[in-house]
This record gives C-alpha cells, sequence and structure tokens, in this order.
C-alpha cells in the first residue's frame, strides 16, 4: 500500500514538474521574443539559469514518470548531478550577492543548497562504490 502511495507521489511529482517545465520553457521564449532591444544583465542571469535548468528539469521529470530511466543505485540523480546543482547554487548565490540582490538570509540558503547537493553526492557516490551485498 505504501509504494503505490509512493509511486502515485513520484508520477504527481514528475506530472507537475513536466507542466512547469513546459510553462517556463514557453515564458522564456514569450519574453526573449516580446523584449526586442537591447536587454540588461538581469534579464540574461535569468534567461540563462532557465536555460541551463531546464534539461535537469525535464530529466527529473522523466526519470520520475519513468522508473526504468533512473540512477542504478535507485536515485533520480546521479552524483554528477548533484554535484552540478551544487556549483550551480554556489554560482548563483555568489552572481546574486555580487549584484546586490541577495541578502545574508538568502546567501545562507544558496549555501546550504550547495552543501546538500555535494554531500548526498559523496553519499550516493559511496553507496555505488560499496559492493552488493
Amino acid at each position: 500500500m505504501n509504494q503505490r502511495i509512493e509511486r502515485l507521489g513520484e508520477l504527481l511529482v514528475g506530472a507537475v514538474l513536466l507542466v512547469l517545465t513546459g510553462m517556463a520553457t514557453f515564458s522564456a521564449a514569450s519574453t526573449v521574443v516580446s523584449r526586442p532591444g537591447p536587454h540588461d544583465s538581469s534579464f540574461w542571469l535569468g534567461l540563462g539559469a532557465v536555460v541551463i535548468l531546464l534539461p535537469f528539469a525535464l530529466l527529473l521529470a522523466a526519470r520520475l514518470l519513468i522508473p526504468s530511466l533512473r540512477w542504478q543505485a535507485g536515485g533520480i540523480l546521479s552524483p554528477l548531478a548533484l554535484r552540478i546543482f551544487g556549483v550551480t547554487f554556489a554560482i548563483l548565490g555568489l552572481v546574486l550577492w555580487w549584484q546586490g540582490a541577495f541578502r545574508w538570509i538568502d546567501a545562507a540558503f544558496a549555501v546550504g543548497l550547495c552543501v546538500g547537493c555535494w554531500s548526498l553526492a559523496r553519499e550516493r557516490a559511496t553507496i555505488s562504490a560499496s559492493p552488493a551485498a
């Protein structure tokens, strides 16, 4: 019973993520088309974040919806993908802090996300390196 509820939750989250990814793609495309002319740095930063994160969101949605696409150790993301997310959170936090758009609590949140991604990647790497019992 719990496995069915867990699988239903995965399907629901995967479907919602797929819809939100489609909406973000449409929003980014319509923003680029509707705003001709020179753009400021925050526009390019936001567009770059959307373009960089869209493939990861699509991969995550696909792995939630189709279990055979999951990583070998059973997780949704591999250690490399988690490290990439960690670096992305760190860079995004530094860039936004540099532009003055961040408060200290936001910077601490970005650092926490970065540390969480890296520690989970380390844990997943040790799980995959250990021999199967």
